[in-house]
């Protein structure tokens, strides 16, 4: 009898590989922001960094992370492993990403339904700093991280001044 696939024992077990190679100083800096695995051997691990995130390090994590799975044969040998960063169309999930994107446009959406968008002055404590058009002029909103649903960054595609 085949046993049935676990997918939180799975997930655990992988996830406790990803936190060792996040020990290495390589990848030191680095976090994960979501996990998913499938029955079919499907496994995609989004990571950011609090210094950013190449495709090159991208690729040192994955061939870390390939190396203690294939030690846990969890998937019978047979998978498929794509470790990436959460990309511009994925909201910030966790307030550590939000130092790196100061001087960046977010535009947020509140829990109760409202939205904002503005440039990123900072992260105070559990509070989002954000510059936003008042009127003819600017002012600071401090919005606390609990009243936020989701905050996408804004890609600009403007020269910087």
């Amino acid at each position: 009898m085949v046993p049935l696939f676990d997918y939180m024992d799975v997930r655990e077990q992988i996830q406790q590989l990803v936190d060792a190679c996040l020990q290495e100083e390589a990848f030191a800096d680095c976090f994960t922001i979501d996990l998913h695995c499938s029955r079919d051997g499907r496994v995609i691990l989004y990571v950011d960094s609090d210094t950013g995130l190449t495709l090159a390090r991208c690729q040192a994590l994955s061939r870390s992370l390939e190396h203690k799975m294939d030690d846990l044969q969890l998937f019978d040998g047979k998978y498929v492993l794509e470790v990436s960063s959460p990309g511009a169309d994925r909201p910030l999930a966790m307030k550590r990403q939000y130092p790196k994107h100061v001087g960046r446009t977010l535009a947020v959406r509140l829990r109760d339904g409202s939205k904002l968008e503005g440039v990123m002055a900072g992260v105070d404590g559990d509070t989002l700093q954000l510059i936003v058009p008042d009127g003819k002029r600017e002012a600071q909103k401090d919005i606390p991280f609990g009243n936020i649903e989701e905050s996408f960054v804004q890609i600009s595609f403007k020269k910087r001044k």
